[in-house]
């Protein structure tokens, strides 16, 4: 595992990743969960106990015997769960209601941290990417904060890569999965672009066609970094070149073109808006529809 892994991990979203850690040691030796329960009654289940825990843990200091009873909750929430994806995501709804408080954080991370086993970064993305998919928009931000450290930067930090998302993007194919998606255009959409056109392109010319476009677009905005040319104008070859993504096949490479205005929106030309905004794709026209009507600002 890379120091910048190791470093996200542990340093930069420790209560996330000890949350992982705990899910891994519950779900350890859970072959007879209550499959038939409820979802509902059974996610509640594991709610009242980590309640408990929290409520045992603020108690921990002044009595170390009440340790025994945190290692018999343990083993209820065991019973309890049938397989690691479910317990993941009842936890993360527990850490993402609205009333969630920081002691509570603080509380189960305290007693998260004792539980100790190793999950590689392939089970973490494995497990965490599904909750992506999630329309509690709470829920997503969770999950998008405990992947954040598997965006890799090289070069002192300079180059973004989601290289650690490769397997996971292979495996699934054709299809590609929506939430990630949405993720790593937030983050860095050209970077995504180049990622999943060199996983799911079907062809090297398709493959170019992305490689340009990515590159029109990249070296207009280095240009407004260096302030080259004017922070509100765009070069005819990047309008061009994201003009010819409008029309392409794959639902994920007209969402750059959006994700691209979305972000900056000197790209914004009503021609774009009023194609987009027709796609037959949703994921677009919602990222559209965030947009449209807007004045763009001067960058």
């Amino acid at each position: 595992m890379s120091q910048y892994i190791h470093e996200g991990k542990f340093r930069i979203v420790l209560r996330a990743i000890t949350l992982i850690t705990a899910v891994a040691v519950l779900t350890g030796g859970a072959q007879q969960g209550q499959v038939s329960k409820p979802q509902d009654d059974l996610r509640d289940a594991v709610w009242n106990r980590l309640d408990c825990v929290l409520q045992l843990r603020e108690q921990l200091s002044n009595d170390p015997s009440l340790g025994d009873q945190l290692d018999g909750i343990v083993m209820e929430m065991k019973a309890l769960v049938p397989e690691t994806e479910m317990l993941i995501t009842y936890i993360l709804q527990y850490q993402a209601r609205e009333d969630t408080a920081e002691n509570e954080w603080m509380s189960s991370m305290g007693v998260l941290k004792g539980l100790t086993f190793d999950l590689d970064d392939r089970k973490i993305i494995g497990v965490l990417v599904p909750l992506l998919e999630a329309h509690d928009e709470r829920l997503y931000d969770v999950a998008q904060d405990l992947l954040g450290p598997f965006i890799r930067c090289e070069c002192n930090g300079i180059h973004i890569t989601f290289r650690a998302f490769d397997d996971y993007l292979r495996q699934r194919k054709p299809n590609v999965p929506r939430g990630l998606v949405r993720f790593i255009y937030s983050e860095a959409p050209g970077k995504a672009l180049l990622q999943l056109g060199g996983i799911h392109s079907g062809s090297q010319e398709e493959y170019r066609l992305l490689l340009w476009a990515e590159h029109e677009v990249s070296d207009i905005l280095w240009k407004w970094q260096f302030y080259f040319v004017p922070r509100n104008q765009v070069e005819p070859g990047a309008a061009e070149a994201l003009a010819k993504l409008v029309d392409h096949p794959r639902w994920w490479a007209r969402l750059y073109v959006a994700e691209i205005m979305r972000q900056h929106p000197a790209f914004r030309t009503d021609e774009l808006i009023e194609a987009l905004l027709g796609d037959p794709d949703e994921s677009v026209r919602s990222v559209v529809v965030s947009f449209a009507g807007e004045e763009p600002d001067d960058q």
